[in-house]
């Protein structure tokens, strides 16, 4: 069976699908589709990796980010997907603010991350989907990436779970 992986937990499955998005300012929109995705896919050994934590890592003060693990576990699972899997962003809406933060920066690095990896090497298998309440910087910027780059957009998550169990097939 598929398992949803956190940090700091690593996953033990040869095949790992990395959920890339905004984390802070949006729901908990990886546990949802982890869960839609545990029924989708076509097979069971899949970790699904969130870079979203438990609440209680995160409370300050925090040793995880005081020893700067976050990254370092956000980067492996990356890999891990790009190298056997899937990376799959998807540009949630922002529904509160985070004062000192602008939504979504670290995941638009991410996009540019992988959009290189997909230059590099021709097997990553990458699904990129917004919401279509997204309201952010730099959307019409990463539509033309996509479409630059023929990447297809979708704009549901049903849609974008579909999307990912089909490269996973």
């Amino acid at each position: 069976m598929a398992e949803f992986i956190i940090p700091p937990h690593e996953g033990t499955a040869d095949t790992t699908i990395f959920l890339a998005g905004p984390v802070q300012g949006t729901h908990d929109w990886q546990r949802e589709a982890a869960s839609q995705l545990m029924d989708a896919l076509p097979q069971p050994n899949i970790d699904i990796a969130s870079p979203r934590g438990l609440q209680e890592l995160y409370a300050k003060p925090s040793s995880w980010l005081g020893a700067e693990q976050q990254t370092p576990w956000e980067w492996r699972h990356l890999e891990r997907a790009r190298v056997r899997g899937c990376l799959a962003m998807w540009f949630a809406a922002q529904e509160f603010d985070t004062p000192g933060r602008v939504f979504g920066q670290t995941s638009r690095i991410e996009l540019g991350l992988i959009v290189g990896w997909m230059h590099e090497h021709e097997t990553v298998n990458f699904v990129f989907g917004i919401d279509p309440h997204y309201i952010g910087g730099n959307e019409t910027y990463m539509r033309q990436l996509a479409q630059h780059n023929q990447i297809p957009v979708q704009n549901s998550v049903d849609g974008w779970c579909e999307a990912i169990a089909k490269k996973l097939d």
